[in-house]
């Protein structure tokens, strides 16, 4: 094949020389789609009800560009983020209106995104928080919205009502994959569920996934479903908070896919809608992608920057590749500029394949070598020579001797949002020899990260040490890209649980796996690549039992995921809803974005930064987070989250005191509260004794005075309201291990 073989010589800036207005993906497209028909794999896409199918993006403007120029031309504007807008160019006419858009500084065509409570309350003490130890009164997300963006929900799930399973608590659904119904305002793709009997009679956004259910179910599930008495044993985070479900995952035969800027559509309308009603709001998602900067100035880093605020929270997954050799870096010097490395290709349902994305510094010259060696001697059989900056798209085929090939495409070029210079490998192999990766260059560090995503699951190879002076990746800075935007809480996953029994009562154990208490091994590691502590804090993923989707079969008796299942319950209606046992920073971010939900109830201006903040100051560090360095770990961000002492610290910065100062007060749940016809006093007792429950009034007045016979363990007895005006009262318990008092709203 034909060689290429060049040298650059830097006579003014890399950006100035190089920048491309269109994306390495956007370029690649181009070359792929080439009389091809549709689907292009490795891209997301979009269909409208005639069938029409449209390219999503993200764009950087001038500032001064008007959404109708681009309108006319027809693409679809969606959201805009300052200077950084969503939009959708129709497939067949993307070639032609890619290259000349005034006013349209760099656009970035999507790439898909991959899908990233008992014990969980108590490690992260948000159970204190619940019982309103100590605080003015117990916490529970009320006139809050929590947002999730995710697949796979049980619109009727009982998790998703109140704890007595009568008030529905889910406000708005956005499918943005649905092909008929009508779209939210503002946006011109998905449908929009607004009333409550439509909700529930949809069921479901995906019946083959429960993702988000467990997602949605640890964030704000009310624990409602789960067969016992209380309600209590699985409820998650924010358990009375409002509920809004964005569905940004299409059916798993479908076209269409899940990208960067559906997320960026979700979290501005779940922001809209939390705005309309006058409460604040947290968006919560679980996802990543492989490729990107890693320093914050992506375009989806600069819309969710943009989006956020005062009372607007986003949380995300940190990622699950802490245990994947899918980084390399180096540092270039004069005398040692040159990065080699091995890369070992994943085996995906569509063949051997990956996207290896390398970023430079600012104004540092990068050329490219792709080399086939043979599989046990490591001598060449083919190469590409050196590519340089400037190539927007160069196909590659590599050969070796029996005609097996290695192929794809190459794009170096400059970032225009950064302007540091990128090239991205496309590749897929056919062959069992070895790919050895070449990058050379001046001065400056080199990043490389590798992945490669097809429906919703990602694929991970690795980079390995060998012949040359190649040098093998590493699990350091293994956090996606998105996981490094400035405003966004990134958590880490620590094991908040090794066992647990299904519903079969079969003992399930992670204990050769990692230690209770321990940063689960699959926890992704920072910092990013400019240096920031990423992820932000830990919070339990290992293992959460949290609410899963009726519609998912795969958990039903004979599913190939029965024995995550740890208790089922047949609704009134006679649907079964069920309760698993799953893990992954999936599970830890919405635990952490409830805590944030917690924290927003008690201040709804709290913004991003004095979310991080709080977090951070109060963090657990323990045996197994070590001592924590000043700026943060990479691994643990500032340690494990604590609900409590945030909430604590949140508090005493508003100048709110406690109502009742009793630190040996005992730990005790009051339910629901405020409190309407009944609610339920739940206590643990050491042993068996009588306790002593008292009620009265804000004045101090005795109401109601009673003996409570307990038994060891988990005892509960009901308060009555009947009769009683609404107003301010207070529960108090008294045994032998000491008293607590609960402030109670009755309305």
């Amino acid at each position: 094949m034909k060689k290429i073989l060049t040298t650059l010589s830097l006579c003014g800036s890399l950006a100035t020389a190089f920048a491309q207005q269109l994306s390495p993906q956007g370029e690649i497209f181009l070359r792929k789609f080439e009389g091809k028909a549709s689907p292009v794999e490795g891209y997301a896409y979009r269909q409208d009800i005639s069938g029409n199918f449209y390219l999503p993006a993200m764009i950087l403007t001038d500032g001064n560009l008007k959404p109708e120029a681009l309108v006319q031309k027809g693409i679809r504007v969606n959201t805009r983020a300052g200077k950084v807008w969503t939009v959708e160019f129709p497939e067949k006419s993307f070639a032609s209106l890619c290259r000349n858009l005034p006013g349209v500084q760099y656009i970035e065509l999507d790439v898909p995104l991959a899908l990233a409570m008992d014990s969980a309350r108590r490690t992260t003490r948000a159970d204190s928080v619940h019982a309103g130890i100590g605080l003015p009164k117990g916490f529970s997300g009320k006139n809050v919205v929590m947002g999730v963006m995710d697949v796979g929900f049980d619109y009727d799930h009982p998790a998703l009502y109140d704890t007595a399973y009568s008030r529905y608590r889910v406000r708005r659904i956005w499918e943005q994959k649905a092909t008929a119904g009508t779209p939210p305002a503002g946006y011109s793709y998905g449908r929009e569920l607004t009333d409550t009997a439509l909700m529930k009679a949809a069921g479901t956004d995906n019946p083959n996934n429960t993702h988000g259910m467990h997602v949605a179910g640890i964030a704000a599930g009310s624990g409602a479903g789960a067969g016992d008495s209380t309600n209590r044993t699985y409820r998650g985070m924010a358990y009375n908070a409002d509920v809004v479900l964005v569905g940004i995952t299409p059916a798993a035969n479908a076209w269409t896919s899940t990208s960067m800027s559906d997320i960026v559509d979700g979290m501005n309308y779940i922001y809209s809608y939390a705005a309309a009603v006058g409460k604040p709001a947290v968006a919560n998602l679980s996802w990543g992608c492989p490729v990107g900067p890693h320093d914050g100035q992506s375009l989806f880093s600069q819309a969710c920057d943009g989006l956020t605020g005062t009372g607007k929270l986003f949380v995300l997954s940190g990622g699950n590749n802490g245990d994947n050799k899918i980084h390399l870096k180096k540092d270039f010097t004069a005398t040692d500029a040159t990065l080699s490395s091995y890369f070992n290709f994943p085996q995906t349902p569509i063949g051997k394949r990956s996207w290896i994305d390398i970023w430079g510094d600012a104004a540092q010259n990068l050329q490219v070598q792709l080399t086939l060696c043979d599989s046990l001697t490591l001598t060449k059989v083919d190469s590409t020579g050196w590519i340089s900056l400037g190539t927007a798209a160069y196909p590659v085929l590599l050969r070796n001797s029996a005609g097996d090939t290695l192929d794809g495409y190459i794009s170096a070029t400059v970032a225009a949002f950064n302007n540091k210079p990128r090239i991205l490998l496309d590749l897929e192999s056919r062959t069992a020899d070895r790919l050895l990766i070449s990058v050379r260059g001046s001065n400056g560090t080199v990043n490389a990260w590798a992945g490669y995503v097809y429906k919703t699951t990602g694929y991970y190879g690795s980079f390995n040490a060998g012949a040359g002076g190649a040098i093998a990746g590493s699990s350091d800075m293994t956090v996606s890209d998105m996981v490094t935007t400035r405003s966004a809480l990134a958590v880490a996953a620590y094991t908040s649980k090794v066992t647990y029994y299904d519903v079969a009562g079969v003992r399930q154990s992670y204990f050769t796996y990692t230690r209770n208490g321990a940063l689960v091994p699959f926890s992704s590691r920072g910092p990013a690549a400019d240096g920031r502590i990423k992820p932000d804090i830990a919070g339990p993923g290992l293992v959460l039992t949290a609410p899963i989707s009726s519609f998912d079969t795969s958990y039903i008796a004979g599913g190939t995921n029965r024995s995550s299942v740890v208790t089922e319950w047949t609704a009134p209606n006679g649907r079964t809803h069920r309760y698993a046992a799953l893990m992954g920073t999936s599970m830890s971010s919405p635990a952490v974005a409830g805590i944030a939900a917690l924290l927003l109830e008690a201040d709804s201006s709290l913004n991003p930064a004095r979310l991080k903040q709080i977090l951070q100051q109060t963090a657990i560090v323990d045996r197994w987070t070590g001592a924590i360095p000043a700026g943060g770990s990479p691994d643990w961000g500032a340690g494990k989250v604590n609900a409590y002492g945030a909430l604590q610290k949140l508090l005493a910065t508003l100048g709110v005191s406690e109502v009742v100062k009793n630190p040996a007060a005992l730990p005790v749940l009051l339910y629901p509260n405020p409190a309407d016809g009944a609610s339920t006093l739940e206590y643990f007792s050491a042993k068996a004794e009588t306790a002593v429950v008292s009620l009265t009034d804000a004045t101090g007045k005795t109401l109601r005075r009673y003996h409570w016979p307990l038994s060891a363990g988990t005892n509960t007895t009901p308060i009555d309201w009947a009769g009683l005006p609404s107003g301010l009262y207070f529960v108090g318990l008294h045994t032998s291990q000491g008293e607590a008092r609960v402030k109670v709203l009755r309305r």
